[in-house]
């Protein structure tokens, strides 16, 4: 069995007076454990406080940085979105101008058919006249 500091097995009391001595040394003893014991716990108590405070005041930042990082790369999505809108705005006019500009080229090559036909048709009748 172990053996305690403050647990001592009591000797039988030679006398009355002294075991009331004893006892009041005891007592003493507890008490001054005892103090010592609140005051580690109350020491331990405000670290824990502490640490606690500490660790929601970074707990704080980290979502402040995560929120700031995530505003800033919202406005970056919405940026390019902004880009890539005006850039299929300007990709519908060219394709657009494209198709006027076949379009054009189209007829311009019926008309310049046509026209070489009359050509070939006017040199054919002047060859054939006297």
């Amino acid at each position: 069995m172990k053996s305690s500091p403050n647990l001592r097995t009591p000797s039988p009391p030679p006398d009355g007076p002294a075991s009331t001595e004893d006892l009041r040394e005891a007592l003493g003893r507890e008490q001054k454990m005892r103090m010592a014991a609140e005051s580690r716990l109350s020491t331990t108590s405000q670290e824990v406080e502490e640490l606690s405070v500490s660790l929601f005041e970074q707990a704080n930042e980290m979502v402040a940085t995560e929120r700031r990082a995530r505003a800033k790369l919202e406005e970056r999505v919405e940026t390019l979105e902004k880009r890539d809108k005006d850039k299929l705005r300007r990709l519908d006019r060219l394709e657009g101008a494209v198709g006027r500009i076949e379009r054009v080229r189209s007829l311009l090559g019926e008309m310049n058919a046509k026209d070489e036909g009359v050509r070939e048709a006017a040199e054919q009748k002047r060859a054939s006249q006297p």
